[in-house]
């Protein structure tokens, strides 16, 4: 089985991408049993991380890919001019368009101009673009977050209805995900493949009483937004029902501007964290107010996998059906939420049993073999 398989970042855990931990074990599981050809970005701060992606793949065509960080100010300003005349030449949203890059395309092209492939198969939304320089090859599509993240609707389903028909299949990584991209395209050919997480250890859990942690990217818009939300009403009822409680965010930097706003509302920013889990372990409650975007919330799935009792929303739920009821403790109201959390906090037994739980249920549904094989079974299949 030959694979062109096309990412838009670098797939190693240490380059920094939420996804990347998922597709770096995702190619290294599958690398016995298919010969790829990876075709992916990286930026000029992960240079020296390219030769450890080697072994994941027979080839590889690694295109250096500047983000606006890395440019001078002359540099960035010419960027945006040309982002902008790209989205009004395309109608494409601006994750898709900053990746519309003559590189990759030439690497696409280049790949494909030496070697013969059974199957295409792009990973993340922003990539499925390139779709029309894959020829008559079957290809697959994984969308996690299923048209975007919640910026730019219209130009999202502008997108996937022109782009997304092209694929011989669209993978999800829920079955609510499938469902809304059938809503824009009727007829598009979809299945699930949930994600895969790594289960750490049985975890020496030690939760300090009354501490309640947050956690994510500040570049995902989503978890602006859950941050805005916990500042503004979220922990706030959350003092009024437990008093005592202490709410901490790690990921956001101290400057961010959403970091500022939650340390005005009391919550302890503690920046980026060296050790993600040792947090998770101090932490009575895990909390995630989600509000926007779509997909399987990968960092949760991390919380619980480390025996962590997590409160959330319907949508920060999404994917997790299989999960059996009552494990996630959910509310869609800041009220709701806070008492979700203060009940968990005033029962630490009962807290340490749903996180057993949890634990338990992200063993048996979402494991990487589980996530190689609906990958792999499906490229025999059309292939």
């Amino acid at each position: 089985m030959r694979v062109l398989f096309v990412y838009p970042y670098l797939p190693s855990p240490e380059a920094g991408h939420g996804s990347a931990r998922v597709v770096s074990r995702l190619l290294s599981d599958l690398r016995s049993e298919a010969e790829i050809t990876l075709v992916c970005a990286y930026r000029p701060g992960e240079r020296h991380l390219v030769d450890s992606v080697r072994p994941l793949c027979e080839r590889l065509f690694a295109v250096e890919r500047r983000f606006a960080t890395d440019m001078g100010r002359v540099r960035r300003t010419t960027e945006v001019g040309a982002t902008g005349l790209r989205m009004l030449s395309t109608g494409f949203p601006v994750p898709v368009v900053k990746l519309r890059r003559i590189g990759i395309r030439r690497a696409i092209l280049d790949a494909r101009r030496d070697h013969a492939f059974d199957v295409a198969h792009v990973e993340l939304a922003t990539m499925a673009q390139y779709v029309e320089h894959f020829g008559e090859l079957p290809s697959v599509l994984v969308d996690h977050e299923a048209g975007g993240s919640g910026e730019e609707p219209a130009r999202w389903e502008a997108y996937v209805r022109e782009v997304y028909p092209r694929f011989t299949r669209c993978l999800t990584l829920s079955r609510d995900d499938g469902d809304h991209l059938r809503s824009i395209v009727p007829d598009l050919a979809t299945s699930t493949r949930p994600p895969g997480v790594t289960l750490p250890p049985e975890p020496a859990r030690h939760p300090e009483p009354d501490r309640v942690l947050f956690f994510g990217s500040p570049d995902h818009l989503p978890n602006r937004d859950a941050l805005q939300w916990l500042a503004d009403e979220v922990a706030p009822a959350l003092l009024t029902a437990r008093p005592g409680a202490r709410v901490a965010c790690a990921g956001f930097p101290h400057d961010h501007e959403m970091a500022k706003r939650a340390a005005a509302a009391g919550v302890e920013v503690l920046g980026f964290v060296d050790d993600l889990g040792a947090e998770l372990d101090r932490a009575s409650v895990v909390i995630a107010p989600v509000r926007l975007g779509r997909g399987v919330r990968v960092k949760n799935l991390e919380a619980l996998s480390r025996a962590a009792p997590l409160v959330t929303t319907t949508l920060g739920r999404r994917g997790l059906d299989e999960m059996t009821e009552g494990v996630i403790a959910v509310a869609d109201d800041a009220a709701g939420l806070a008492a979700c959390t203060a009940d968990l906090l005033s029962d630490p037994d009962r807290a340490a049993a749903r996180g057993r739980e949890g634990r338990a249920e992200v063993a048996r549904l979402f494991t990487f073999e589980r996530q190689a094989r609906i990958t792999m079974d499906l490229w025999r299949e059309l292939g």
